[in-house]
């Protein structure tokens, strides 16, 4: 697997734009920014980030439905992006890193 070459921030970065062009933008940078608020990303709308597949390999692998997997996922995402810029920035690469690996090694099946 290519995961090895991959940091956890160079995949979450990956997933935020990803996230933002996909036009949930305001909710992304919500989760970046140390003066806002993290806006919520309804479950319904991880449809439109992840396809059926990845829903249905992640409900498979930890033995819930596809509604809890969306619900984990919409509540995962923000608290990710938030844990990787404390300060509203990027700066923290390496503690970020330290930080998520472990959380983002549960997505690993989003990397291909």
């Amino acid at each position: 697997k290519s995961s090895a070459s991959v940091s956890a921030f160079e995949t979450s970065s990956i997933i935020f734009n990803k996230i933002q062009n996909m036009g949930f933008g305001h909710q992304a940078n919500s989760w970046m920014s140390a003066d806002q608020s993290n806006q919520p990303l309804d479950p319904n709308d991880i449809n439109q980030l992840f396809d059926n597949d990845e829903l249905a390999q992640v409900a498979a692998q930890t033995g819930v439905d596809q509604s809890e997997v969306r619900q984990g996922m919409a509540e995962l995402l923000p608290q990710l992006f938030d844990s990787l810029t404390p300060n509203g920035d990027t700066r923290t690469e390496p503690e970020a890193n330290d930080e998520i690996s472990e959380i983002l090694s549960q997505l690993s099946q989003f990397k291909r």
